[in-house]
């Protein structure tokens, strides 16, 4: 018991730096909205110690007017049981301004009951800085442009060569007044090679006499593509018809366009990856929990006889290799929440090998009588995946399990080898003698929703659709059907549809 303490802590500690590592702000609030949860990101921006937060409420740590509008959001998640995701909240607070994506879930129990909320608050305070700057760029350019400030050339009506140019014009292109004056912007090589933009402008101010805020790309001297904005006009001097050309460069403001938009990716990739694996890590380690909370009940049984002390060592050890499989857990989840390494690694895995550790597993997290069989029309099967391929069958399998009140649970496993648009694919269909699925649900079921128990009536849990997550980075796919469309009570079968790697 020692060591189960012992490791126990260590977990703790484990799982209290993840949640310290986690990029934003995370806090648990009980009903009271007294905060009994909190992270160092959020000791951080109230400039307060962990253990002066604890035990406080919102009122006590933010002004009046933050802590009411908080504090509304949080009773309208509690009464609802509805999550809010992803809305921005912005206020003044001790360490300055600040803009947050925020999302709040409900705490929910092991009955069921909603407990509080958990939430997670994402600072985009930079983010908003950067759109606060490219508004102020675009006004000012617009001004700019109206009152005809970059006046940067003016060309020959008929030929289209360049009579004046500025020291702008001139600058952005890397050449000398010598360079251009008498020359076409084609005869320069001013366009990237393929593009012949002079006569796509003279196109347009033939049908529209003037041409406004065209995007055009230049080459300069050195080889380099510039982005500008031109707007062309007729005017008249000494009785000559001449063009105006008035550009505006942005490339720098393409270049702020196109990283703010790499940066938002990089964001909700890295937003997406955090949330599921912690959504496995507490999926996971419940199944861990129970399977550890049933050996133990057993141990309980088997040491009030001494004859049995075979069969209690050996539950012993199946505790152990839970706690070893909880520890392996909190080691991957802490090693996937690094957000520079986001590169999901697939090798080639004997699917047979782990779905036979997967059913051990299952069974032996039941009290349940389980009978398992499996029917192979395909022997040897390989796929590209990873060590999560586990968690896919577990999950599959004990819900099959709980949710299922025969005195006997049956599950029959069919693997096939099918041919679709030429591609040779793996087929495994899991077919169950539980309850069913209930027809209105099945389309949202590997959805994200709140945690139920009642397969028949609502969602299955986080389980469901993290299996669609990994499934997602195998290229694979899945579905659901119940065995018997008029009855809901003769099971429901899972199938997946794998790529098949043929050796």
């Amino acid at each position: 018991m020692d060591k189960i303490k012992k490791k126990y802590l260590e977990l703790s500690k484990q799982l209290e730096t993840i949640i310290n590592i986690i990029p934003g702000l995370l806090y648990c609030k009980d009903k009271n909205d007294i905060i009994t949860l909190a992270n160092q990101q959020y000791a951080n921006l109230l400039k307060k110690n962990k253990k002066d937060i604890l035990g406080k409420t919102t009122y006590d740590l933010f002004s009046k007017e933050h802590a009411e509008a908080f504090h509304k959001v949080d009773k309208e998640i509690i009464k609802t049981g509805k999550a809010k995701l992803n809305y921005e909240v912005n206020g003044d607070f001790p360490n300055g301004k600040g803009y947050f994506l925020t999302s709040k879930v409900p705490l929910i129990d092991d009955k069921g009951k909603i407990n509080g909320i958990v939430g997670l608050s994402i600072d985009i305070t930079e983010r908003k800085k950067m759109e606060e700057k490219l508004r102020y760029s675009e006004e000012m350019f617009s001004k700019a442009f109206h009152t005809n400030f970059l006046v940067n050339s003016i060309t020959e009506y008929e030929t289209g060569r360049l009579v004046e140019v500025s020291e702008l014009a001139l600058n952005n292109l890397g050449m000398t007044k010598e360079e251009v004056i008498g020359k076409s912007p084609t005869e320069l090589g001013l366009w990237p090679e393929g593009q012949d933009l002079e006569k796509d402008i003279l196109k347009i101010l033939e049908e529209k006499g003037t041409v406004n805020n065209m995007p055009i790309q230049t080459r300069t001297a050195d080889g380099d593509i510039r982005h500008s904005l031109m707007s062309i006009n007729k005017i008249t001097i000494n009785d000559k018809l001449y063009h105006l050309n008035m550009v505006l460069d942005i490339t720098d403001r393409v270049k702020m366009e196109n990283e703010l938009k790499e940066s938002e990716e990089k964001y909700k990739k890295a937003y997406e990856h955090e949330n599921f694996y912690k959504d496995l890590f507490a999926h996971d380690m419940n199944n861990i929990l129970q399977s550890m909370m049933l050996s133990l009940e057993l141990s309980e049984i088997k040491l009030g006889k001494l004859e049995n002390v075979k069969e209690t060592k050996d539950i012993l050890k199946e505790i152990k290799e839970q706690i070893n499989r909880g520890a392996n857990l909190v080691e991957n989840v802490n090693r996937f929440s690094e957000l520079d390494k986001l590169n999901i690694k697939l090798n080639n895995i004997d699917v047979i090998g782990v779905l036979e550790k997967s059913i051990n597993i299952a069974k032996k997290i039941s009290k349940k009588k389980v009978e398992i069989s499996i029917t192979k029309t395909y022997n040897n099967p390989i796929i590209l995946a990873d060590e999560f391929l586990f968690d896919v069958f577990e999950n599959i399998l004990i819900n099959a399990i709980k949710h299922n009140k025969n005195e006997i649970v049956k599950i029959d496993i069919h693997i096939l080898k099918i041919s679709q648009n030429q591609d040779h694919l793996l087929k495994m269909e899991f077919k169950d003698n539980g309850r069913g699925i209930n027809v209105a649900i099945i389309d949202s079921l590997f959805s994200r929703v709140i945690y139920c128990k009642d397969r028949s009536v609502s969602g299955m849990g986080f389980g469901l659709t993290l299996v669609k997550r990994i499934l997602n980075n195998y290229n694979a796919e899945i579905q659901v059907k119940n065995n018997d469309s008029n009855e809901i009570s003769k099971g429901a079968t899972f199938i997946l549809t794998f790529p098949l790697i043929l050796v």
